[in-house]
């Protein structure tokens, strides 16, 4: 799971934060996924952004505050060549391995394989590492929206109330990259939206 669960026991009615312009971006202005404004483009300058009453921008998360919610940190870093995502290469799964289409277990660098039962069979893709039943591992990408919801239906299903969603400033600056991230975000504001979860974003 690309998630750590976190206990946020403070109390906060109304969460300020500078330059959310990326969040903003993606929910199209102010919405119910992050209730974040005004509208502003993504790709240029800086805007000051308000995330308000996390917890009540969820149906299920209804709580006014923050007082005894459960939020997770996502980072949905993971994605494999052919994704649909413009830096088309393996990324977080295996180490170095852009020339290679269908690494091994040289330069894997998870400890856990996780299940993968539960994704499309078109939202993952095969490597080389051979399992034990004759079958090739296969891994997701968060630029796939289907596995980013996914979570959130697990988030739903165990009562979690949403995510912050982390924003890894490394090579934003590279058009390829940030367009990347950002597909990812939006999958996160369209998930958390379809399931009742709450979302903001954390800068890296």
């Amino acid at each position: 799971a690309s998630f750590l669960l976190l206990v946020i026991t403070a109390r906060a009615r109304q969460i300020k934060a500078q330059n959310l312009f990326d969040a903003a971006a993606a929910s199209g202005g102010s919405g119910n996924g992050t209730n974040i404004t005004p509208n502003t483009n993504l790709r240029g300058g800086t805007s000051s952004g308000t995330v308000t009453s996390i917890a009540e921008t969820s149906s299920s998360a209804s709580n006014p505050e923050l007082t005894d919610q459960i939020l997770c940190g996502y980072q949905g870093w993971y994605a494999f060549p052919g994704d649909g995502a413009p830096i088309n290469r393996w990324k977080h799964w295996f180490k170095n391995p852009a020339d290679n289409d269908r690494p091994g277990t040289q330069g894997l660098t998870i400890d856990m394989y996780p299940t993968t039962d539960e994704y499309d069979d078109e939202d993952m893709k095969e490597s080389g590492i051979k399992m034990n039943d004759g079958s090739y591992a296969k891994f997701y990408s968060a630029a796939r929206p289907n596995v980013v919801l996914k979570h959130f239906e697990w988030m739903e299903t165990y009562g979690i109330t949403g995510v912050f969603h982390h924003r890894f400033v490394q090579d934003l600056d590279i058009p390829k990259n940030r367009e990347w991230k950002t597909s990812v975000l939006r999958n996160v504001k369209n998930a958390a939206q379809r399931t009742g979860r709450a979302f903001a974003v954390s800068y890296d």
